[in-house]
């Protein structure tokens, strides 16, 4: 569904040069587009149904040329003129979609939300204007969240079984890949386990046939006994209608219209549908998964394909789609120890702030340069770069960026590209691969690129 003129008011007009203004939009998500573009460029727009739903905040599209961010839209009119910053001012209402419309020498900004906005002087880069917002930010809107601003987060470098192994991952690659490590030496202390170990998206606790006979426990207390942190990824909000979750409708977040569950899209190979983290009995569930596995000794925890926490839909408790999600958010943090590390992804950018430790802010890098069908937001190296260039704003300031995985792997199409761009910045270090598939550079730049990285907002 086109929802592009749906509710959008004019919020300001201004007067720009018409050839060399650029403009910043904001992305929904980890993997949604986020870049600046020169005036007479055209924005991305998604046609793929899947893509809408997952890449577009509620599926909204802009018309064809106009300019559209999620809770923010960065406009330099000249060169290096000022700096217009147009951004959401509370986190208790829906994020605002923002946009911006060529009208001759003058930009139309709308809105479908509540939104203020600052004026930078030409003295300001367009980095610096955006790192300055985000401060402002946190301090203005999350004050209820100073503490955990204030405190200091360390997160170790992660092996990941992703890229290696991908859903096929079976316990014997993990013990494998974990005495590459001690054999070398290398400095990562967080062993994380992929999708792959549950039988489907939602059935966490219920094993896949390759992690059968109590596989997953036992792999958490032999990573703890070898001195490294076990580490595992989920999708708490996603709900696959294969599972044995998705027979409980009354779980599922719904459709205002049809009164079916709502679409989360065609992921972890299935249709999927929303858990609705506001009905106590799937509170009770999703605490439960997380209450387990802290017990067998988790302590990292990757949350992935976020986004449906955040999709608008009828729910057990009547909430703003930003309140369910920062709602869900909490409830699993409550459920976890007060040390444990949450790594965001395939998350809404703006409505995590103050409850994960690290976001992903890019697509998923892949072993080739270049995106299937020349896609914006499927895996690749070119997605993934333009999105870390944009976001280097929130690092640091909203939490640790995480780029995603090191590869260096001999297949990994201009691998010392990526290394040199994962060199460049002091982002969160995590590495995956078939590390048995290491040549000497491979090895060699592991060892100098893995190690901790910590936050300290003062």
């Amino acid at each position: 569904m086109n929802t592009a003129q749906k509710h959008f008011f004019i919020y300001d007009k201004i007067e720009i040069d018409p050839y060399k203004t650029k403009i910043y939009a904001e992305g929904w998500q980890s993997w949604s587009v986020a870049e600046t573009l020169n005036i007479g460029e055209i924005p991305y727009r998604a046609t793929d149904p899947d893509s809408r739903i997952i890449d577009c905040q509620n599926s909204v599209i802009a018309g064809e040329g106009i300019f559209q961010g999620s809770g923010l839209l960065g406009i330099q009119i000249q060169d290096s003129g000022p700096i217009y910053l147009y951004h959401l001012n509370n986190l208790t209402d829906n994020i605002p979609i923002i946009r911006a419309k060529k009208d001759g020498n003058y930009l139309i900004i709308s809105t479908d939300g509540s939104i203020t906005h600052q004026y930078f002087d030409s003295n300001e880069e367009p980095e610096s204007a955006l790192k300055l917002f985000a401060e402002n930010f946190i301090h203005n809107v999350l004050p209820e969240k100073s503490t955990f601003f204030k405190k200091e987060i360390t997160i170790p470098a992660i092996w990941c079984t992703w890229y290696g192994y991908y859903d096929k991952v079976i316990p014997q690659n993990i013990y494998d890949n974990m005495t590459i490590i001690e054999n070398n030496n290398l400095s990562i202390d967080i062993i994380q386990i992929d999708d792959g170990y549950q039988l489907h998206a939602g059935d966490w606790l219920y094993p896949s046939a390759n992690f059968t006979n109590n596989a997953l426990e036992k792999l958490a207390k032999d990573i703890t006994a070898s001195g490294k942190i076990p580490g595992i990824w989920l999708a708490p909000t996603i709900v696959s209608k294969k599972s044995l979750l998705a027979s409980k409708k009354d779980l599922l977040v719904k459709s205002r219209v049809t009164g079916e569950p709502i679409s989360a899209g065609n992921v972890l190979r299935s249709e999927t549908g929303v858990l609705d983290l506001t009905n106590p009995l799937a509170q009770k569930y999703i605490q439960s998964v997380f209450y387990q596995l802290s017990e067998w000794g988790f302590k990292y925890f990757k949350l992935d394909f976020l986004y449906g926490g955040a999709l608008n839909g009828k729910r057990y408790t009547s909430l703003s789609d930003t309140e369910a999600y920062r709602f869900g958010l909490e409830t699993i943090k409550s459920s976890l120890p007060s040390d444990a590390i949450l790594l965001a992804c395939g998350a809404p950018l703006f409505p995590s702030l103050g409850l994960v430790d690290a976001m992903r802010i890019g697509p998923d890098i892949g072993y080739n340069f270049l995106p299937a069908n020349d896609h914006p937001s499927l895996p690749a190296q070119k997605n993934a770069l333009r999105n870390i260039a944009s976001r280097h704003y929130c690092h640091k300031t909203l939490f640790i960026n995480d780029p995603d995985c090191l590869i260096v792997s001999p297949n990994m199409e201009q691998r010392e590209n990526w290394a040199n761009a994962l060199c460049s910045s002091d982002y969160l270090r995590s590495l995956s691969g078939n590390l048995a598939d290491l040549d000497d550079w491979g090895l060699s730049t592991i060892k100098s690129l893995m190690h901790p990285v910590t936050f300290n907002h003062n």
